[in-house]
């Protein structure tokens, strides 16, 4: 759906990591001075990889269309791969903090600057959650195991721990189709 009017959108803000690396984060947050809880997810397919109008239509991913859907699936142009969508979080009293991490295999110490920066910031209260798919899971997983201060909660799901196991060799057999497509599509991000 089309991005709804009412949110303050800051992009590309800034936000220094432990290695001297500026990390950047797109903010989607109510109007107005409150503090809210921060809904973050942090992943490498790009903060700015969002749905995009192609004759009078919204599509996305190439990843999401080639997923059968058992009916509608309805979301706003601000919703980012894998990521909860800012327009509905926002309606429930949250600030949302899409943030690009710099890398596949980068350090997850990158996620837990992340995380106690918005912590700090005016518009936050202090509280962080992390919720997504699949590699916004796992890096919540990641995150979580540094135990950093302000994290209260993760919500991960379709997401694993041990890549060989779960995703490369499931059940000692190589799996072919979906790492290719995966491999490709954060190449282009």
């Amino acid at each position: 759906t089309d991005p709804p009017s009412g949110i303050v959108i800051d992009r590309d803000v800034a936000v220094p990591a432990r290695d001297g690396t500026l990390l950047r984060v797109n903010i989607f947050r109510p109007p107005g001075s409150t503090p809210r809880p921060v809904l973050l997810s942090a992943h490498p397919y790009g903060k700015d990889n969002l749905p995009k109008r192609r004759r009078g239509r919204w599509t996305f991913s190439v990843q999401y269309r080639a997923m059968r859907q058992p009916s509608t699936v309805s979301f706003s142009a601000l919703t980012g791969w894998e990521a909860p969508d800012p327009a509905w979080w926002v309606a429930q009293g949250f600030a949302v903090v899409n943030a690009a991490r710099h890398g596949v295999n980068v350090n997850v110490e990158d996620t837990c600057d992340i995380i106690g920066w918005a912590a700090g910031q005016s518009w936050s209260d202090g509280r962080v959650v992390m919720s997504g798919v699949s590699y916004l899971a796992i890096s919540q997983y990641a995150a979580a195991a540094l135990r950093p201060p302000a994290l209260k909660a993760i919500v991960p799901w379709e997401g694993f721990t041990d890549a060989y196991r779960d995703l490369a060799f499931p059940g000692g057999v190589r799996e072919k189709g979906f790492l290719r497509l995966w491999s490709a599509e954060v190449r282009r991000s």
